[in-house]
């Protein structure tokens, strides 16, 4: 007994860190520090779960061993490094996630709730400048800023709980008040901070959303979804003329077109990185120092090889869950659209969206109705 409520504590634990990393705070490398530590310690308490067998695993296990290959072909001791944190990472959320799939749920909401009130009281009442006005779909939104938080954790953070708000991991579940609130909450910090990838997100959740209440979405229709946003970089380059005609690309993308540019020019310039990546090799490929979008970033890291296993984990992840769990679909959904936009999802230090996506893997509608059997 005492061992399970330690094991709860330190994944509680691990979860909170991960939010408070993203806070612009003096220590957030120590804080950093201390979600290794603890990653280790995950690995440690949790490593019977190694012996379980699931053919879910292999995704886990050939990321880290892409990884490694990376890592032997890109030497250096940055690369080792970060190589080295994020398979014990990587194998952190696997193992706790394939025993406590639900209670990593609970958690994240408990902690979405607390810190999307706490961005909510930064962005109205604590030291905050009003950024240019932005117009999406014809209304002009005035963002504030905070030096304690990127606008883009706000923005993300405000989806996932506008999406736990709406949907539940039990069928019959009904809405109370409190989760019109966090709705409502949702909202204004998603204006407020105005990104328009959650917009985008939002509209396409909600059209899913409908379409699967007049008719099934197949395993093609996911693939095609899928398909489109993992290669949207690529897209938007390859028919920039075409579709420049249409939508305004300077207003969607914000530049992030020279970035992705950049970066697919710096890497097909060496073939054979293509192929293995360069790891988490930091170099001047473009005007910052990462493409926002993370698709281009795990091919960067991890080469043809990388991208195409994300893809076929993120289809396996979207049709475990498409039936039987609209929470994990939609949260997954979410975060597949969103990785367009940004590349602190996966391959990091922090866990939060590893640990939706493994939530996804591992989901198992049988346990599910075991535990509410139990809980009544």
């Amino acid at each position: 007994m005492m061992k399970l409520r330690l094991k709860d504590f330190l994944l509680s634990i691990y979860i909170t860190l991960t939010f408070v990393s993203s806070y612009d705070l003096r220590i957030k490398r120590q804080i950093l520090l201390i979600l290794t530590v603890l990653a280790f310690f995950i690995v440690l308490f949790y490593h019977k779960n190694f012996l379980k067998k699931n053919k879910k695993d292999i995704y886990t296990f050939r990321i880290s061993l892409l990884l490694l290959l990376s890592l032997i072909f890109n030497i250096e001791l940055h690369n080792f490094i970060y190589t080295f944190i994020n398979i014990i990472v990587l194998l952190a959320c696997m193992l706790i996630t394939k025993e406590k799939c639900e209670k990593i749920i609970e958690i994240i909401k408990k902690n979405l709730i607390i810190f999307n009130y706490l961005n909510y009281f930064l962005l109205n009442f604590f030291h905050t400048t009003s950024l240019s006005a932005k117009k999406i779909f014809g209304y002009t939104i005035v963002r504030k800023r905070t030096d304690l938080v990127n606008l883009s954790i706000v923005s993300i953070w405000a989806l996932l709980l506008l999406i736990y708000s709406i949907w539940n991991m039990k069928k019959n579940h009904k809405r109370t008040m409190y989760d019109y609130i966090n709705i409502v909450i949702s909202f204004i910090l998603i204006f407020l901070s105005g990104k328009i990838n959650v917009f985008i997100a939002i509209i396409i959740i909600a059209l899913i959303a409908f379409y699967k209440k007049i008719s099934k979405i197949n395993n093609f229709l996911i693939l095609f979804i899928e398909f489109f946003f993992v290669n949207t970089s690529w897209l938007f380059l390859s028919l920039k003329k075409i579709v420049g005609k249409f939508i305004d690309i300077p207003f969607i993308l914000t530049g992030r077109d020279k970035l992705w540019q950049d970066y697919y020019t710096y890497i097909f310039e060496t073939p054979f990185k293509v192929i293995f990546g360069f790891n988490f090799m930091q170099k001047e490929v473009s005007y910052i120092d990462h493409p926002h979008n993370q698709y281009l970033m795990i091919f960067y890291i991890l080469g043809i090889f990388g991208i195409v296993l994300y893809f076929l984990l993120f289809y396996k992840v979207l049709k475990n869950t498409n039936k039987d769990s609209k929470l994990l679909f939609n949260l997954n959904m979410g975060i597949l659209i969103l990785m367009t936009g940004d590349d602190y999802f996966v391959l990091t230090i922090m866990p939060l969206y590893y640990l939706i996506i493994m939530c996804g893997l591992y989901f198992n509608k049988k346990e599910v109705k075991q535990n509410e059997r139990k809980l009544l």
